[in-house]
């Protein structure tokens, strides 16, 4: 998204409280695909988890799912977000900071909502992280030449 898209962005959700955007990238895969065209509302006065929000670093527009907040004093609430597809990356930013919070999800002629939608995606990455470290210990056990069985009983 280059600077003149982020400020026609920024300038429809404060005009009209809403705009829509077409996903670029695959960080909250499967629940918002490439491709997918998102619908931004305006952030609620308060952040909660599991919400997925749309912010710019820098240029780029990122939409991830809250994964934690707190209230911080004078800086008021900072969140915790990552993508569903990213099990162990997340970016920390002031709620102020957030553009919005994706309400709706357009992909093809199919329009899901996002606030109703369970975090699948959430167990989905779970499971793969927990495949691949079975899969990684599987290998070790394999190489380590230990068989299961007593060379006794050979």
């Amino acid at each position: 998204m280059d600077s003149h898209q982020k400020v026609m962005l920024l300038a429809s959700l404060a005009e009209h409280g809403t705009c829509r955007a077409t996903v670029q990238g695959t960080s909250m895969w499967p629940f918002v695909k490439n491709g997918d065209r998102v619908v931004i509302h305006e952030p609620p006065l308060r952040p909660r988890r599991g919400m997925v929000v749309a912010f710019f670093v820098g240029e780029q527009l990122v939409i991830h799912r809250i994964a934690g907040c707190r209230k911080d004093g004078e800086a008021g609430w900072r969140v915790s977000t990552k993508g569903d597809a990213m099990p162990g990356s997340r970016l920390r930013v002031l709620w102020k900071e957030i553009a919005g919070t994706v309400e709706r999800i357009e992909r093809g002629n199919r329009e899901y909502i996002a606030w109703l939608q369970p975090p699948w995606s959430l167990v989905a990455a779970q499971l793969g992280i927990a495949l691949r470290f079975l899969t990684a210990l599987r290998r070790v056990w394999q190489h380590s030449g230990f068989s299961g069985h007593d060379d006794a009983q050979r």
